[in-house]
């Protein structure tokens, strides 16, 4: 019995790593593309909050020497909305620094893919050009399901390792909770000393990155350093893949209770309302 647990345990890590280097590959190859075709739109809307903040501050400097003062304070308004409004087509378009550093970095680009491929999506990075948006669906469509057959492959190890260990997670709610609130719990401290984050943030976002709510209102700066455990984040997405599959089971039978209680009563009534309708004719 041991034996044929070890032969299934090392054939599907085999069949994880297989996975694991497929969906890198696509995830790489995929963030160099966006790179490609984001960059030009990164530089134009560069220049173009650079340009306008010049020509801000550089009118008002000349009008303030021969305006008068309600005159300058109207056109200064003026300007402002235009430069207000350039900030926030920028922002639109996905920009969030007007540095000379680039947004569209090689790990920023993985990043992007990776969050798309499994779900997550926090969206704190997205496309300028709505045909790469278009794109990014076109992608997502090759790349989600290969994700999502890395995360059951995953879930599906996790199980054999936990039934090899005589803690089955598949048959024990309590097992499977634990397992998931230890796997929280160890990427709260670890977040909280990368990020340098306080435990409750570090924690929400554990959750809500692993549940794929991804709010993306909280995301760190240094995604290179998210990347490298990338294998903890899909291992969290495998393990609420089993916990949530607990408490589906649990609500499908609480469900299926209840429907077999009101259906004697349905009966019942139909039976009684078929009774009383020939006394009426």
């Amino acid at each position: 019995m041991e034996k044929e647990q070890d032969k299934a345990i090392k054939k599907a890590s085999i069949r994880v790593l297989v996975l694991i280097f497929l969906n890198i590959t696509v995830w790489l190859a995929g963030g160099l593309l966006f790179i490609y075709l984001e960059r030009p739109a990164e530089a134009v809307h560069k220049c173009g909050v650079r340009r306008v903040k010049r020509d801000f501050l550089d009118g008002l400097w000349t009008e303030s020497k021969s305006l008068p003062e309600s005159d300058w304070k109207s056109s200064a308004r003026k300007k402002l909305e235009n430069f207000e409004n350039e900030l926030q087509t920028a922002v639109e378009a996905g920009l969030n620094s007007y540095s000379d550093a680039n947004v569209w970095t090689v790990s920023n680009a993985i990043f992007y893919t990776f969050t798309m491929s499994t779900t997550i999506g926090y969206g704190s990075l997205t496309p300028a050009s709505v045909w790469v948006r278009l794109f990014s669906l076109l992608y997502a469509a090759f790349a989600c399901p290969l994700a999502a057959l890395l995360i059951g492959d995953m879930a599906g190890l996790i199980q054999l390792v936990s039934e090899r260990a005589q803690l089955s997670v598949t048959d024990s709610f309590r097992n499977a909770f634990f397992l998931i609130g230890s796997h929280m719990t160890f990427g709260m401290l670890m977040f909280s000393y990368l990020f340098e984050w306080g435990p409750e943030d570090s924690l929400y976002f554990v959750a809500t990155t692993i549940s794929t709510i991804g709010f993306g209102d909280i995301v760190p700066e240094n995604t290179f350093a998210y990347l490298v455990f990338f294998v903890y984040i899909v291992a969290g997405l495998a393990i609420y893949g089993v916990y949530q599959d607990h408490v589906v089971g649990w609500l499908t039978g609480k469900v299926d209770d209840l429907c077999v209680k009101l259906e004697p009563a349905a009966v019942t009534n139909g039976t009684a309302a078929a009774a009383e309708k020939p006394h009426a004719e």
